[in-house]
């Protein structure tokens, strides 16, 4: 799963800079719509870190438990 997730964090830098650079050599969106797709592909890439942050924590807490860690 965290694959998948890191995955979909690289897909979202590689659009949001993709966006970038077009928009910087084509002006394809208005200033306004522009920091709104910035924002959107960066609360995303927040939203999947976290993501990943508490599926890693909760396979960890799972692990110590099989290997005996608490009693």
């Amino acid at each position: 799963m965290q694959k998948k997730l890191m995955q979909l964090v690289v897909l979202v830098v590689l659009v949001a800079g993709t966006l970038t650079i077009l928009d910087i050599w084509f002006n394809i969106f208005s200033g306004e719509v522009f920091g709104k797709v910035l924002m959107t592909a960066v609360i995303l890439v927040g939203m999947v870190g976290v993501a990943i942050a508490v599926r890693s924590d909760i396979d960890d807490e799972t692990r110590k438990k099989k290997e005996g860690f608490y009693n």
